[in-house]
């Protein structure tokens, strides 16, 4: 069966409430949670062609189609039970969060305060409370364009008093005292843990009506057809609005009509219950703390712990410790703290909901790292042999560049000149990579020295910047002139706190210089190069965004084979928040094997019986 067919069949078929389906449902029952996520209860009629497989099928379906619509997010709807009463059957869906569904309907839940702020939210109202309520599309792709009705309008109900609440008070209105709805100090600011949530669905036929249950008391609502319940529950019936519907009929034909649609609209401000949940976690925290704390002190932990030689060391030189205190902090502030970012690597991040108020993601929460390893769009592997090329060959390289640079400097007897030189070589490590992409551009343009002297000697030019080919080599060597004079400033400290009685005594054996260089020299050097090549190893899999970001005129598409790599791809992404938890699960890998490389090569260097950095 056609998906498009399928999507006719599921509207004239089923219909959820906020979030689902569409048919021949006569009521559903729905209950929203304090984040927005919870249960829907859908009673759907028995009729011809409709069973407990038929449903299923076409659920699954739906599913689908609606994880699309939202995101790409395929886990938003579940189907949890399906039971087959005398004259219905009755479906159990759960839902995470309704205000990220799309498709089915328009949805906001958010916190009061938040809301406030919210322009687009408070202006959707704004509208709605005087009949407008613009264009909708569904998951089937249909187009609801609805035309302004002031009938419709609506304003907020006090459930407290019973009075109207304005939502967009006139000047007139202000100066007799009037607060509009959701002006600062109005209603909507009154409850610090309220929650305002809007729905709209359009076009569910057969559907009777839809209840919504909250997590807390219902302070105020508004709509068509919306009546309270009870203290936490509100009752929605249908409205006919006329609209203009494009979309596609059974048979894939497109078509544009005006016809009267049928639909649910409102917002419902809710004051949260204090949660329950959390109280009873700090109470049992607390008391098995506590409980730990009474058995350690009876077991003799305390006396043995007040009698220690570390702490009468701590209380000996308790004053070095206060001196520490401050850097401690700092490290506490802006070393670790921000580390708490990493949970964003496996939540479904939203600006809105904040860092530890967004959805985990799927997979337990490693979707955002499964999708790294499995979306062609990304390309993982290409961009970790990028990374891994560009960092080993300017460890290679550069690495043995310095030091032989550091052993020639070490050979310089007159003074000054050596200080010229030294200096001459550390100047290129102060230039920034954006005079040094200027530079590079002077000798390897189309126009540049380089391709001069190529057509002086009878070659054709060669376009440098447009061939993915040479651009290893390229930032390989820029890499290693910028920073190799100043890399050689700890291999020539090391060279200089070498006894010179050694070499002394080695001339006098007879020893030359290439016998004083390989018994003394580099084994004199062998700490120092055993812990910059377990830091080397450790950024393999770092990346000179700045170098390559500048020097490829910002990462060109034609270079990208050989220079895009795993920082450039986490940089272009800055601003888009959808992609936040994708390159926060990027970093942490890269963190992760960094780390990694650091442990083994730390273990590798202390088996050859040098000393490692730790």
């Amino acid at each position: 069966m056609k998906r498009r067919t399928i999507k006719s069949i599921l509207v004239m078929l089923l219909a959820c409430l906020m979030l689902f389906f569409v048919g021949s449902c006569s009521t559903a029952n729905v209950e929203i949670g304090r984040d927005g996520s919870g249960t829907a209860t859908i009673t759907i009629a028995k009729g011809e062609g409709i069973s407990e497989n038929t449903i299923r099928d076409e659920m699954r379906d739906m599913f689908e189609l609606v994880g699309i619509a939202s995101d790409g997010d395929e886990h938003r709807l579940k189907m949890e039970s399906l039971v087959e009463a005398e004259n219905c059957y009755i479906v159990e869906i759960s839902f995470k969060r309704i205000q990220y569904v799309k498709g089915i309907g328009s949805f906001g839940y958010q916190d009061a305060s938040d809301y406030l702020e919210d322009n687009n939210a408070t202006n959707g109202l704004k509208n709605w409370g005087k009949g407008e309520y613009g264009t909708f599309q569904s998951y089937t792709d249909t187009i609801y364009t609805f035309k302004k009705n002031s009938d419709l309008a609506f304003d907020p109900v006090h459930v407290e008093t019973g009075a109207k609440v304005l939502i967009n008070p006139t000047e007139t209105q202000r100066e007799k005292g009037a607060k509009g709805f959701l002006d600062k100090d109005g209603l909507l600011s009154e409850h610090k843990r309220g929650k305002m949530f809007t729905f709209f669905m359009a076009d569910i036929e057969g559907l009777e009506s839809v209840t919504f249950s909250f997590k807390g008391d219902v302070i105020a609502y508004g709509g068509q057809n919306v009546e309270v319940v009870d203290d936490s529950t509100i009752k929605v019936t249908p409205t006919s609005i006329t609209a203009n519907v494009k979309g596609l009929d059974e048979n894939g034909n497109p078509f544009i009509e005006n016809r009267d649609v049928q639909c649910f609209v409102g917002c419902v401000y809710v004051a949260l219950e204090f949660n329950p949940v959390l109280l009873w976690g700090l109470i049992i925290g607390g008391s098995l703390l506590l409980l730990l704390l009474v058995i350690w002190i009876a077991r003799g932990g305390f006396k043995k712990f007040r009698k220690s030689p570390k702490t009468k060391a701590f209380f000996r030189n308790y004053d070095l410790y206060i001196m520490m205190l401050p850097t401690i902090i700092l490290l506490g502030l802006f070393m670790y703290a921000p580390m708490s970012g990493i949970i964003m690597a496996f939540k479904n991040y939203r600006i809105q909901d904040g860092m530890f108020g967004s959805e985990w993601a799927a997979y337990g929460g490693f979707k955002n790292f499964y999708g790294l390893f499995t979306n062609p769009a990304v390309d993982f592997w290409r961009l970790v042999g990028n990374t891994f090329m560009l960092a080993l060959l300017r460890f290679i390289f550069g690495f043995v560049c310095a030091v032989f640079l550091a052993l020639l400097f070490s050979y310089l007897k007159d003074g000054r000149f050596k200080k010229w030189v030294q200096t001459i070589s550390y100047f290129p490590y102060f230039i920034s990579w954006l005079t040094i992409s200027g530079i590079a551009y002077l000798f390897l343009g189309t126009d540049g020295i380089l391709n001069d002297l190529i057509t002086m000697f009878g070659g054709d030019k060669v376009s440098f910047y447009s061939e993915p080919k040479y651009w290893r080599t390229i930032l390989t060597f820029t890499y290693i002139w910028k920073t190799l004079g100043y890399s050689t400033i700890v291999y020539l400290a090391a060279i200089t706190a070498i006894n010179p009685a050694l070499y002394e005594a080695a001339r006098i054996d007879g020893a030359g210089r290439m016998g004083q260089l390989w018994h003394i020299t580099l084994p004199g050097l062998f700490p120092v190069i055993g812990v910059q090549i377990i830091f080397s190893l450790g950024n393999l899999v770092k990346d000179d965004i700045d170098q390559i970001y500048t020097m490829t005129q910002g990462g060109a598409t034609a270079l990208r084979d050989t220079t895009e790599v795993l920082g450039m791809v986490v940089y272009k992404q800055r601003g888009n928040a959808s992609a936040y938890s994708s390159t926060t699960a990027m970093g942490l890998m890269q963190g992760l094997a960094a780390l990694i490389l650091v442990s083994i090569s730390n273990r590798i260097v202390k088996k050859l019986g040098v000393d490692g950095a730790y």
